[in-house]
């Protein structure tokens, strides 16, 4: 099932598309467990780079005029901390994401882990990042080299990060895909991607609705995989 927004205009110079996950590792509400792949489109690295430095700068200037209240210590901004920890972390890098005057897309495709399986964790990777990148509409532009920064997976097996490269370049028959794995921890854009997978997910379990609220606006697009 796909649902997209017919009320959104897509951005035709959008060839930055950043990409993270977000999975229950245990039941939640219901039973039900969730992976999410999602993805931000924008326009280059420095549109996601910058609302994070900005989120940065409030944390150092809350941290300064905190007066006694408890500081912020974040090395690396994640969504299953800041959500549990500092909310205001949370509010600030969305407001700053998508009510600042930056355009940026988001895309998100999931499925029950209680109900549909893979084999292994590479090919569940595969699988979801090409229905996310279909979604994206990699496919549907020609000789047109999208910029794709996957969070690093596996990173201990390179070889593994290249089998998943190969993959998404063929089926998705686009040899002008270039596809990089980066760390988080030093990559400003998947630490938004972050913040907005985990949002994605807690939705989906009824949770986090006044931050939800806040991205559904710029859901361009979202795909539930009901089998592989």
């Amino acid at each position: 099932m796909s649902i997209f927004n017919p009320y959104l205009q897509k951005g035709d110079n959008m060839r930055c598309i950043f990409i993270d996950e977000s999975y229950d590792s245990t039941d939640g509400p219901g039973g039900n467990r969730f992976f999410v792949l999602a993805a931000l489109k924008a326009e280059n690295i420095e549109v996601l780079s910058s609302a994070i430095k900005e989120v940065r700068k409030k944390i150092r200037e809350y941290n300064h005029n905190c007066k006694g209240k408890k500081k912020i210590m974040l090395q690396e901004i994640h969504e299953h901390e800041v959500h549990s920890k500092y909310p205001i972390v949370k509010k600030w890098v969305l407001h700053s994401l998508f009510y600042e005057r930056r355009k940026v897309e988001i895309y998100a495709v999931w499925f029950n882990m209680n109900q549909v399986k893979f084999s292994n964790e590479v090919e569940r990777y595969k699988f979801m990042a090409k229905e996310l990148l279909i979604l994206c509409g990699v496919q549907d532009v020609n000789q047109v080299n999208f910029d794709i920064f996957l969070d690093d997976f596996k990173r201990e097996k390179h070889t593994q990060q290249e089998q998943i490269k190969a993959y998404l370049i063929n089926e998705l028959g686009q040899p002008n895909l270039t596809i990089e794995f980066k760390s988080s921890q030093n990559f400003f854009p998947l630490q938004a991607t972050d913040i907005v997978a985990g949002t994605f997910r807690r939705n989906l379990h009824g949770q986090d609705p006044f931050n939800y609220k806040k991205i559904h606006r710029f859901i361009f697009g979202e795909k539930e995989v009901r089998k592989n």
